[in-house]
């Protein structure tokens, strides 16, 4: 009897990215030691998605939320989540009230 293919598991499952930075995600899958790749992405204009030797590198470009499909033995597939998005901008302090002639 054929044992079942073992999930597609991602550490970590989401990012949470301000424009610019880039952070890693680790791929993997019980019994399996081949490649992983790219099933789909959503993130055109959010974020790029690229694939490293131990994993993929993710890279804010823009604002919004996104997913990426990653696959791996099987067909059998798990979703990275990317959220990015600009810091808030902080309140200026306030100044001295404006002279009044």
């Amino acid at each position: 009897m054929a044992q079942p293919v073992a999930p597609v598991l991602l550490s970590p499952s989401s990012q949470q990215l301000q424009p610019g930075q880039t952070a890693a995600t680790q791929a993997s899958q019980a019994n399996y030691g081949g490649p992983f790749s790219i099933a789909s992405s959503t993130c055109a204009g959010v974020a790029t998605v690229a694939k490293t030797a131990n994993g993929f590198s993710v890279t804010a470009i823009g604002s919004g939320t996104c997913t990426v499909t990653i696959e791996g033995a099987s067909g059998q597939r798990a979703v990275l989540t990317i959220t990015a998005s600009r810091p808030p901008v902080p309140n200026p302090a306030p100044g001295p009230a404006p002279h009044r002639p």
